[in-house]
């Protein structure tokens, strides 16, 4: 029983710290994003 509880315990550390990751990727990707937007207006500025 006790041992059960503790895999337990691991999985659901394991699934925060995916969805934690999870989080950090979403905010690079939306850096890229905009880094991205700025640099077409910047771009169609130029032209």
């Amino acid at each position: 029983m006790k041992s059960r509880d503790k895999k337990h315990n691991k999985l659901k550390i394991k699934k925060i710290s995916i969805s934690l990751s999870l989080m950090e990727l979403m905010q690079v990707l939306q850096k890229l994003f905009f880094y991205h937007v700025q640099r077409l207006r910047i771009e169609q500025h130029l032209q």
